[in-house]
């Protein structure tokens, strides 16, 4: 590697990261919607929250994840009925696959009631009929019948 290489490589980087970060805010901005941000698990519990023993601090799927998931499912040829999103937390996956594909449903299920409320009130502001938030633990949600499209971006600690 030459030494302009070394030094110009950081730089593209960064363009890189910042165009994502950029394409982001575009997207929350758009619709009006609170997706972004950092939230720690010690904040996202509640009275009302279900136990947390493998949760990790949300953070929002960036939509350069997303526009690639959506390409790879369309390869696949197959007809996708449900998108399911396991730790949702704002909605930001489900109200991106909504723009994306035609899904009879889509399902964010999220162990946050701090969260849930963010993403129900999303919802309001969204307003599509096939996005719903479910407050449930992963482990015993049951997914719609049909063929799905399962994601996940980062939900559980290292289990």
């Amino acid at each position: 590697m030459t030494q302009s290489t070394i030094r110009t490589k950081p730089f593209l980087e960064s363009l890189k990261w910042g165009w994502f970060d950029f394409e982001d805010y575009l997207f929350e901005k758009r619709y009006g919607l609170d997706l972004g941000g950092v939230v720690p698990v010690k904040d996202l519990m509640d009275d009302t929250s279900l136990p947390i023993a493998h949760a990790s601090t949300y953070h929002a799927v960036w939509c350069r994840n997303l526009r690639e998931l959506f390409r790879e499912a369309r390869r696949t040829g197959h007809r996708f009925d449900n998108f399911v999103d396991i730790g949702s937390g704002k909605g930001k996956a489900c109200f991106y696959a909504h723009t994306r594909q035609p899904f009879r449903n889509i399902v964010g299920v999220e162990f946050s009631s701090t969260l849930i409320d963010v993403s129900s009130r999303n919802q309001r502001r969204f307003g599509a009929d096939n996005i719903s938030f479910v407050n449930a633990d992963a482990t015993g949600f049951s997914l719609p019948s049909g063929n799905n499209i399962v994601f996940m971006f980062n939900p559980f600690d290292d289990v």
